[in-house]
């Protein structure tokens, strides 16, 4: 993972932290490049990919 990419995912995940803290879902598992976040039963997959011009 590059540092942008690490950076992007840093900075996703903290506003999802948040978000949780405030009683609105949670996160439900993590990788190197996507978030899983919950909200009322429902998952939400949250990737983060370069898109390669060519």
């Amino acid at each position: 993972m590059n540092h942008v990419l690490t950076l992007l995912v840093n900075q996703i995940r903290t506003a999802l932290e948040k978000l949780g803290r405030e009683g609105v879902g949670y996160v439900n598992s993590e990788y190197s490049n996507s978030i899983e976040y919950c909200v009322d039963g429902r998952v939400f997959e949250i990737t983060i990919k370069e898109r390669r011009e060519g």
